[in-house]
């Protein structure tokens, strides 16, 4: 295992990766659950792989390709940005609809003057 195993396991490997890339395709799973199950896979060979210094080595060559590259981490960030932004522009909307001026917000909030403005005027638009 410790030496010939390894261009086994690329094999399997790169058939998963390849499997999971066609149903992707196919709209069978998306781009986050094909992260998934990449990382879950990584996962098991890390457990399974370690006490096997060479092989561990090749799987997690071979996986941080695979994982990294993957968009699961993209999507994950994205949402957790639009979600604090989200959050933010609901916390400048109290404070305006409390009769605090717009300086005087950014100011309380450290948020950008623009950013209050925007959101100011989205609020007025839709009165």
């Amino acid at each position: 295992m410790e030496t010939e195993g390894i261009d086994q396991l690329r094999a399997a490997l790169e058939e998963l990766n390849s499997s999971l890339s066609s149903l992707v395709e196919s709209g069978d799973i998306n781009e986050a659950q094909r992260g998934h199950l990449l990382d879950w896979t990584q996962r098991v060979l890390d457990k399974l792989t370690v006490r096997y210094k060479n092989v561990k080595k090749g799987v997690d060559d071979l996986m941080g390709g695979y994982i990294i590259n993957t968009r699961t981490d993209a999507i994950l960030k994205e949402g957790r940005e639009q979600g604090r932004d989200q959050e933010q522009r609901e916390r400048i909307e109290v404070m305006l609809r409390k009769g605090l001026k717009p300086e005087e917000v950014a100011n309380y909030g450290d948020y950008p003057l623009a950013l209050v403005k925007e959101v100011e005027s989205n609020m007025l638009s839709l009165a």
